[in-house]
């Protein structure tokens, strides 16, 4: 609304329906009390002078009614003022009533507006325009509600009160009606932040709402910024049919989450609730979620991800409960470090079991960092041997939960096991004894982590790998071995080369081997004919290697195992190590993928690299990352990129982030800024070339799980928005501190999901796929350079940049 003075505002929209006996300071008496109300743009739409009817008076009281878009008042006639006697919201007005010239109110006062509630008033008035009284309350709340049940409010007439104008506006309009019928009811300034973003998501086709997605009001360090109130936009979807997502991470309020209990008691359109790392929760606001999803029987929740939250007994005991009332399919059941003790662990497969109709339909599991022992052990191997090959679980993720797999050995009958993650879990002799049968018998395996399992060569890893190969159907796996420093002692060649035929990835992090055994390990797997993912990070014993021999052997395993496309040398080879092997690699056509981060070959092997991008069209992922590169090792790398079309991934936060700290004069950061952006620019270009789907074009919405962005240079998960990118990256600069989220932006062609939160996704949708409509592609153009000619995006600011 444009801004009026107050002599102006006090006749504001009082020419419709405003009685003739009303006087006109009458008239400005009501404009100056509604002038409280004008942030969110109310005005009274009809005003009519009534008669209270008193049962034990004689004479009914004269009243002054006032309905309004979204709130009624009632005034008191005195000689020379008005006196405000009744104020309510039309949200807590639950029944009218009409017999003649009586109308009748029925107002129920709630938490919202009035307090903490009262007791229920009846108000009843005689109007002789009493059928323009109802009529303009009847639009007003027609407004408000629109997409509402039509049971939702009563009227009764003793005559035909006609029928209303269809109301039918567009769904970001009906949204923002809603949402602004909800702040005035809980009394909150409506954000604009919060309107465009949702008016953003409508009109692209988005399903997902993410509150942590939304925009800050300032994103100045300086200036506190008082939290986003939530409460209004999550009671906007408690008849809302558009969201079929909501994401509440990373956020400080737990009345959020509290506010979602009283949104699923009448919502039937989510299928996900995503709850991850809210600060100030207790158990007793997911006992609250939980009684919620059980009495709210025609609810559609077929996702729950409750991440790194106090779950405890009490929140898992009554999410079981829940659970065992489900009459439709959950798909996804994450509740990752939540605190659950075994007990609590045990209600949950019990309910499980008692209701096998919907978990047969489970497709994801995640329980990870919570305490099965033995007793929560017991309950999953029942579970899985009630559902035996009638279940559809493909992803089992039990990292860090204390499992003693050798009291759940009917895991080995999910027939459509796709995922096998324990790692973190400390496996004797009778749970590898277990371990082995499961992977035997598991016909669809994909993925095994036993990560920091503790095992040891005998009978750890080779018994693990016997069963491998003992196991027919398995032809594409990839095995997780890392961080078992034990089995390195005597795990072989040998052993890696009788699983080719098996295994297309290997992770062998943290595995300390001889000089010897390493090259014996990595000449065997040079051999292999399946392998596509090889991960030696933190391999070698540390000293005491000759360079060339390592650098060699890299080099012929990159030439000879030709399936190869992904390889990580991080942490552990040196910098002659790596620049001998990268000398190597510029006639390399198969590596797609490489890490070389953390081997400190500093500006020298940056120069090494942009050799090597000069010739090599293969790469599309490159980690330089914590390599002591420097601003000139960072300008090679610019510098190679104006030849290469084909790298799309360039890992170096930690490196320009330190650069950024170390400038000490504004010509060093005003070099480093165009040296970055320019790394920008060429990435994105390669990004455009190399996809012919449009930026934010993802195939599929909802609740399938998105894939992570394509480019990422800066550290810290967060991204200023395109329009204020700019501003913020010449205040890190010109300063010479803050993160490099703010100085660096880097472009991404698949942007995340706005779902997208800590723990997995499910594989499958319940719903049809919903494609986004593609953005804007930023026109190039080539300015005149001292150095060269450079694409530089010239409309950056005309559409939203996916975040990182």
């Amino acid at each position: 609304r444009p801004a009026t003075s107050r002599s102006q505002r006090t006749t504001l929209g009082m020419t419709t329906h405003v009685s003739a006996e009303v006087s006109e300071a009458e008239r400005a008496c009501i404009a100056e009390y509604l002038l409280r109300y004008a942030a969110w743009g109310e005005e009274p739409l009809c005003v009519e002078p009534v008669l209270e009817r008193r049962e034990k008076k004689k004479k009914d009281e004269p009243l002054l009614l006032v309905v309004g878009k979204y709130r009624l008042w009632v005034f008191k006639r005195q000689k020379k003022k008005l006196k405000p006697i009744y104020d309510f919201h039309l949200f807590e007005i639950e029944n009218l009533s009409t017999f003649e010239d009586l109308v009748t109110f029925i107002v129920h006062p709630r938490t919202g507006s009035s307090g903490d509630g009262g007791a229920e008033i009846s108000l009843s008035v005689r109007c002789f325009a009493s059928a323009n009284l109802v009529k303009c309350f009847r639009e007003s709340y027609q407004k408000i509600t629109c997409g509402y049940p039509a049971n939702i409010f009563a009227i009764e007439a003793s005559a035909g009160l006609g029928t209303l104008e269809p109301y039918e506006p567009g769904y970001a309009s009906k949204f923002l009606s809603n949402y602004l019928g909800q702040c005035c009811f809980y009394q909150i300034p409506p954000n604009r932040e919060i309107m465009h973003h949702c008016t953003n998501l409508i009109n692209k086709g988005v399903i997902d709402l993410d509150l942590s997605a939304i925009p800050a009001i300032d994103d100045d360090e300086e200036v506190k910024v008082p939290q986003l109130d939530f409460r209004a936009l999550l009671a906007t979807l408690k008849y809302d049919t558009n969201f079929k997502s909501i994401t509440i991470a990373d956020l400080t309020q737990p009345a959020a989450v509290s506010m979602l209990s009283t949104v699923l008691q009448t919502n039937t359109a989510l299928t996900k609730i995503v709850i991850s790392n809210v600060g100030g929760l207790t158990e007793s606001n997911f006992v609250e979620l939980a009684d919620t999803l059980r009495k709210n029987t025609a609810h559609s929740v077929q996702v729950i991800m409750i991440n790194q939250c106090p779950l405890q007994l009490k929140g898992a005991s009554e999410l079981a409960r829940s659970v065992l009332a489900f009459n439709h399919v959950l798909f996804e059941l994450n509740l990752a470090n939540c605190n659950i003790p075994p007990r609590g662990v045990m209600a949950l497969f019990q309910a499980l079991v008692e209701n096998p109709s919907m978990s047969v339909s489970l497709i994801h599991l995640n329980l990870s960092g919570n305490k099965f022992e033995q007793p929560g052990s017991q309950e999953l191997d029942r579970w899985a041997n009630t559902l035996k090959a009638m279940a559809k679980l493909k992803y089992l993720i039990l990292s860090n939960t204390s499992l003693v797999l050798s009291y759940a050995t009917s895991l080995q009958y999910l027939a459509n096991l796709l995922e096998l993650d324990i790692s973190c879990n400390k496996l004797p002799c009778n749970d590898v004894a277990a371990l082995a049968t499961i992977v035997e018998a598991s016909p669809c395996l994909t993925h095994l982590s036993v990560q920091g399992c503790g095992l040891t060569y005998e009978p750890g890893v080779r018994t693990l790998l016997a069963a491998i190969v003992k196991n027919p159907k398995v032809t594409a796996l990839e095995v997780d071995l890392s961080d078992n420093p034990d089995s390195g002692k005597a795990l072989g060649a040998r052993d890696l080369a009788m699983i080719d035929s098996r295994v297309c990835a290997v992770n062998l992090t943290g595995i300390h081997f001889k000089e010897s055994t390493w090259l014996e390990i990595v000449q065997a797997l040079s051999k292999a004919e399946h392998l596509q993912k090889l991960n030696l990070t933190d391999t070698l014993t540390r000293g005491g290697f000759v360079p060339g021999a390592i650098a060699t052997a890299l080099v012929q395993l990159v030439k000879l195992c030709t399936s190869l496309d992904t390889l990580s040398l991080a942490n552990c080879f040196g910098k002659r190590v790596t620049i001998q092997f990268l000398e190597g690699l510029a006639a390399n056509t198969t590596l797609t993928s490489l890490d070389i981060s953390g081997n400190a070959i500093g500006d020298s092997g940056a120069a090494t690299v942009a050799h090597v991008l000069h010739t090599n069209a293969a790469l599309r992922h490159l980690n330089v990352d914590n390599n002591r590169t420097r601003l000139n090792g960072l300008q090679a790398l610019c510098n190679a990129l104006e030849d290469n079309t084909t790298l799309q991934l360039l890992h170096v936060p930690e490196d320009a982030h330190r650069e950024v700290e170390a400038a000490q004069s504004v010509q060093q950061r005003m070099r480093l800024r165009e040296v970055v952006d320019t790394i920008v620019a060429f990435l994105y270009r390669n990004n455009m070339q190399a996809s012919p789907t449009p930026v934010g074009t993802p195939a599929t919405v909802g609740i399938v799980h998105m894939p992570a962005p394509v480019v990422s240079v800066v550290p810290t998960a967060a991204m200023p928005t395109a329009a204020v990118r700019s501003t913020a990256r010449n205040r890190a600069l010109s300063t010479g501190a803050g993160s490099m989220s703010a100085a660096v932006s880097m472009p991404c062609l698949t942007p995340q999901s706005t779902h997208t939160s800590p723990g997995a996704s499910s594989p499958v949708s319940p719903l049809p796929a919903r494609p986004l409509s593609p953005l804007p592609v930023p026109a190039w153009n080539t300015p005149t350079n001292k150095r060269r000619s450079i694409p530089t995006p010239t409309t950056v600011t005309s559409f939203t940049m996916p975040t990182l």
